[in-house]
């Protein structure tokens, strides 16, 4: 974070209403320790944070290999927990149980799963607006019973 980012951003604090400015201490001293501590958060969430998933890898020969006499690898790292991975799966089979009576209503499961949304999903499944329009409705409403029953 530049520093005058920093500056401006404690300032809004004290203005925002996020930070209070306490009566016995300067008001530079109070700026100074806001701008510390924003800065501390910032460095704390880069240093703690996931890894940018948005990072590309070439596979593009360098010297690396030459130098070290070893290949590059790349491990691969999950951000989901194996306790989330196993919620989201017994979550999905609960989904599919309840819409495998509804033909429409898991196409219309399916085509979203395969990245299709609104009008692409209506055409892709062949249905009116009307059509569609309703088939979100039973949607809706079988997940809202599920919910209601799951949590009593």
């Amino acid at each position: 974070m530049a520093a005058d980012d920093l500056v401006h951003e404690a300032i809004v604090h004290f203005l925002g209403g996020k930070r209070q400015l306490p009566r016995n201490i300067e008001p530079l001293a109070a700026l100074y320790e806001v701008m510390r501590s924003i800065a501390s958060h910032a460095h704390s969430r880069i240093k703690n944070g996931p890894i940018d998933n948005a990072i590309e890898v070439t596979n593009e020969h360098d010297d690396f290999e030459d130098k070290y006499d070893v290949p590059r690898s790349v491990i691969p790292i999950s951000l989901a927990s194996p306790e989330k991975i196993v919620q989201d799966r017994e979550l999905l089979a609960e989904i599919e149980r309840l819409v495998v009576v509804d033909p429409e209503v898991n196409g219309l499961i399916l085509s979203w799963s395969e990245g299709n949304f609104g009008s692409d999903a209506r055409f892709e499944l062949g249905m009116s607006s009307n059509g569609f329009a309703a088939t979100n409705r039973r949607l809706r409403r079988l997940l809202e019973e599920y919910k209601k029953r799951s949590n009593p």
